[in-house]
């Protein structure tokens, strides 16, 4: 009659099962940290089991991309949309909730957008609002985009964004005629 030992899920014997002299057995079990399951144990009759739960770490790493079309912003649809998603130091994306940050700079002003991510895989969309009196009146300007984990961390540079600006309506006959202006490419 030997011991044995499994998993539900999540888990695994790592190594033999082993005996000490007072007929005690043990064995080491490796468990995966981003599942969750029961670990059950049986030696002849006995049976034991127990549920487990990994416990989740803090975010210790970001990454990011920007949504939008091209990496351009027009004043009918200002709004930046940076997905970023974190991880923790063993590499998981499930981690204890804290907001991941984003932010805009342009024309000297800083525009900002934080989201927390989602439990299942790290996610989320920061939603920045440009204001449409930042837009130029003719041409085009850059905004920095920036994430980190937190706003008085060191940001790190996601890339450029180009502000496009508000284009003159043609008007005809007194009928003035607006479309869309990112399809104006």
């Amino acid at each position: 009659l030997s011991p044995s030992i499994y998993s539900s899920s999540g888990a695994f014997l790592f190594g033999n099962i082993s005996s000490t002299e007072s007929d005690a057995f043990f064995g080491s079990v490796v468990f995966l940290s981003s599942t969750s399951g029961s670990i059950s144990a049986r030696y002849g009759n006995i049976r034991a089991s127990a549920s487990y739960s990994p416990s989740l770490l803090s975010p210790s790493s970001i990454t990011a991309a920007l949504l939008n079309e091209g990496s351009n912003l027009w004043p009918d649809d200002s709004t930046l949309r940076v997905s970023l998603q974190v991880r923790d130091l063993h590499h998981n994306t499930r981690t204890l909730p804290q907001n991941a940050f984003a932010h805009a700079s342009v024309s000297g002003q800083t525009f900002s957008g934080s989201c927390i991510p989602s439990n299942d895989n790290g996610l989320c969309v920061a939603a920045i609002q440009i204001p449409t009196n930042v837009f130029p009146l003719m041409g085009t300007v850059g905004a920095v985009v920036a994430y980190g984990l937190s706003v008085s961390s060191l940001m790190t540079s996601l890339g450029l964004v180009t502000l496009h600006a508000n284009q003159p309506k043609p008007v005809s006959n007194d009928i003035a005629l607006e479309l869309p202006l990112k399809t104006q490419i």
